[in-house]
């Protein structure tokens, strides 16, 4: 009987204590850097790690990581990715970030068949 009630009470302690993990946020928006337009779709990736993002129709993201310092990759189609390294998340709190992304300038020549 007193296993049984220490082995909740253990229980119980390993449960809160991961039910209080640090975490906090990284909000942005991505947005075209001539136009000032916001980019629908780009893609917010944590580098190194498995969580990530896609901007919202305002061009806007919103990540819940857990505390530490992490490096997030930015990458939309004909547009150049964007690393930005040193983003620190601190417990409760929300970064916010923009990111100004610039066209990738491919060109294209005519062809014949």
């Amino acid at each position: 009987m007193i296993f049984r009630y220490s082995l909740t009470a253990i229980l119980c302690i390993i449960f809160s204590i991961s039910a209080n993990a640090q975490t906090g946020k990284i909000r942005g928006q991505i947005i075209d850097d001539k136009s000032g337009d916001p980019l629908v779709g780009v893609n917010v990736v944590v580098k190194n790690g498995n969580k990530g993002a896609a901007t919202d129709i305002d061009g806007k993201f919103e990540l819940a990581l857990d505390t530490g310092v992490y490096a997030l990759r930015v990458s939309y189609v004909s547009y150049q990715k964007k690393t930005i390294k040193g983003v620190t998340i601190k417990p409760d709190e929300a970064n916010y970030l923009l990111f100004r992304l610039n066209g990738a300038g491919i060109a294209s020549r005519p062809c014949s068949l």
